[in-house]
Order: C-alpha cells, then structure tokens, then sequence
C-alpha cells in the first residue's frame, strides 16, 4: 500500500513540475522528489524527516515573496533534515585532483 502511495506521490510531483516549472516551490519538490525517487529511498526516510518536509513545504508556501534565497534555504534545510537532494550528483575523487595540481 505504501508503494502505491509513494507512485501517487511521485507522479504528482511530476505533474507540478510540469506545470508551474517557473514556480520557485517546484524546485524545492523537485529537490524532495530526487531524494525520495532515487533508488526507491523514499522507503529510507522516516515519519519525522516527512513532517519535517511537510512543515518546510507550508512555511515556504505562506510566504508572501519567494526568491532564489529562500529556495536555497530550504533546499539547505531539507539536507540537514537528511534528505539528499542531489543524488544523481558526480563524486570527486580530491586526492586524485590533489595529485593533478602537484605535477
């Protein structure tokens, strides 16, 4: 029952994307998306990191003017909450970079 929720859930994430795509709270559920989507962690996360979420996503929304500040406060917030928001990002190898500015 849970997966088929999270489907639910998902899907109208989506939806919003593409609807309201200049919207700035699209980016912060696209950032949620992409912390639940990848390899199916939205199993992962627990009761309170969702209310947290939930609680971020109404704070947000109530605001009277959102600006790129305020996407990134809360992008910022959702990390800390535990969600990774990039999760298709690259991994640096530093010691291998290290190595390329010595020679």
């Amino acid at each position: 029952m849970a997966a088929v929720y999270a489907d639910n859930l998902l899907r109208e994430m989506h939806l919003l994307r593409d609807k309201y795509i200049d919207n700035p709270i699209t980016e912060v559920v696209i950032a949620i998306h992409d912390a639940l989507f990848f390899q199916n962690r939205w199993i992962d996360y627990t009761a309170s990191q969702y209310l947290q979420a939930y609680n971020l996503l109404s704070s947000l929304a109530l605001q009277e003017t959102i600006n790129n500040s305020s996407v990134e406060e809360a992008i910022i917030a959702l990390e800390n909450y535990g969600f990774n928001t990039l999760p298709f990002g690259v991994q640096l190898d530093l010691n291998q970079a290290d190595s390329f500015a010595t020679e």
